[in-house]
């Protein structure tokens, strides 16, 4: 893997694992009252499928974008594996898994009624999946001839 996608792939990953660590969304009593951070926002959107506190989501639909937008945490971490010890397998596939796991988490955004409550950590997490779907769409492939090169 060349500098550039190493750089890439590493500071998608420290934006993801800061990201769990600061607040996402102000509303919650965690952090000194300073907001929910990643991982209890990420252990709240499991809620329709293992309850959590007094967390619950109001609509069939809403569980549904909530469990699956807890899930893309998962490709994340497979992503970034694959990416480090198979890089140039299902190259393309991955970039586009993510690039799809990052639209999925930036409808948070778009469909909380509050943006103003969207802390940094959400902020941090949804581009950290930004940046690993643009290291994977870099990363060479096994026909270097087809896969673009970085400059």
């Amino acid at each position: 893997m060349k500098p550039l996608l190493k750089v890439s792939v590493a500071t998608a990953a420290l934006l993801f694992v800061v990201a769990w660590l600061t607040p996402v969304h102000e509303y919650g009593t965690t952090l000194a009252q300073g907001g929910v951070p990643g991982w209890e926002a990420f252990r709240v959107a499991l809620t329709p499928l293992w309850s959590f506190q007094d967390a619950m989501v109001e609509t069939w639909y809403g569980s549904i974008h909530t469990v699956v937008s807890a899930l893309t945490n998962f490709l994340f971490v497979a992503a970034l594996a694959h990416m480090l010890w198979r890089p140039g397998t299902y190259g393309r596939a991955v970039c586009w898994l993510l690039v799809a796991a990052t639209v999925i988490n930036a409808t948070w955004f778009l469909l909380d009624g509050d943006r103003g409550a969207l802390r940094l950590g959400y902020y941090l997490w949804v581009s950290s999946f930004a940046v690993l779907a643009t290291a994977a769409w870099f990363v060479p492939t096994s026909d270097p001839e087809t896969s673009p090169q970085p400059q």
